[in-house]
């Protein structure tokens, strides 16, 4: 028990407040679509499945009837994902809840947020990792999804921190644009683009200024790259999204700092002429969705058991929960990008 016993001197002054560690509150979640996971299996549950029909169709072109006429064809394809149990416990009697008193600390309170800051921290490793990732679990771990590496400036610098802000503003906005294209989303409408990168990444966006060029360019002299982004965004409805995780530090290519950049839901194309070229889309409502993640509740369930003859009680905490799945990899790119 880490509640020992203490000195005092009389008369004094205790502030009622206690000093807390601070621990970074993960933007990883932010890329998932609605910014959580989906709450949606059940206890027990060992996989979650999601049908895909993909459908190929032509026609045959003539002045005069044709012998041999095209059939759509279709191909259906079941996908998976295993849950997996997180837990942990702990345990504590009369004299440890004391003992905490004495700290200003509620000790079985203090325990569940402990717990819960141990699960959650758990579900973001899930999220970002896996478990398996040679099965393609975590997001970072996605077939088929684009690889970036950042590219150097005309000066031939490569990193975020001696990169032309100039240069890092085109580089990203090529890179969103690409992703859109591959999504197919280009004046469909606004979505969201989620960028989850390591704080000090982010934090260069948002402070290096857009410089002054020979010819007028959004933001120069006045906006950071973030800003620009953001501003030039909302003229095509590109909704940027800045999220923060500092795991990502060194998980690049070569020991770069990895950005994930994505959209974690999609649109389904229906603007455009009257002729509709993209009509079997329209079949049914289709799953938008691309970035997954599914658990069997919000947060872990306590199942406390008293210990006999110890004026003890053992509480066991308990949840489950898939690895992050991007069920449409066009829908993400990695960036590795050096910092510095």
């Amino acid at each position: 028990m880490a509640f020992q016993a203490f000195e005092k001197i009389t008369p004094s002054f205790t502030e009622p407040r206690i000093i807390l560690n601070y621990a970074q509150k993960s933007g990883a979640f932010n890329a998932l679509s609605g910014r959580k996971p989906r709450m949606t299996t059940a206890q027990g549950d060992k996989k979650v499945y999601i049908h895909k029909l993909d459908m190929r169709s032509d026609a045959r072109v003539n002045q005069s009837g044709a012998e041999s006429l095209p059939t759509p064809e279709f191909q259906t394809t079941l996908i998976s994902t295993p849950l997996y149990t997180i837990r942990n416990r702990a345990e504590w009697d009369m004299s440890d809840v004391q003992h905490a008193g004495n700290w200003n600390t509620a000790l079985p309170e203090a325990y569940t947020k402990a717990n819960r800051h141990g699960q959650f921290n758990v579900l973001r490793r899930l999220l970002l990792n896996g478990v398996r990732a040679g099965d393609g679990e975590g997001i970072i771990n996605t077939p088929n999804a684009t690889a970036v590496n950042f590219t150097a400036d005309a000066q031939g610098n490569a990193t975020l921190v001696t990169a032309d802000p100039d240069h890092t503003f085109s580089f990203l906005q090529q890179l969103v644009v690409d992703l859109r294209s591959r999504i197919m989303s280009i004046s469909q409408g606004n979505i969201r683009i989620n960028f989850t990168a390591p704080q000090r990444v982010i934090g260069r966006l948002q402070q290096s200024i857009v410089e002054v060029t020979s010819y007028q360019r959004q933001g120069a002299g006045s906006a950071s790259i973030a800003g620009a982004l953001e501003e030039t965004g909302a003229w095509n409805g590109t909704e940027w999204e800045f999220s923060v995780d500092d795991t990502l530090i060194g998980a690049g290519a070569g020991g770069a700092d990895l950005c994930i950049v994505n959209a974690p839901e999609l649109i389904n194309p229906q603007f455009g002429s009257a002729i509709n070229t993209n009509e079997f889309a329209t079949l049914q409502p289709s799953l938008e969705d691309a970035a997954l993640q599914y658990t069997d509740r919000a947060a872990p369930t306590e199942f406390p058991t008293p210990i006999p003859g110890m004026g003890a009680v053992d509480v066991l905490y308990h949840m489950e929960a898939s690895a992050g799945w991007v069920v449409r990899p066009e829908s993400l790119t990695l960036l590795s990008i050096k910092y510095n």
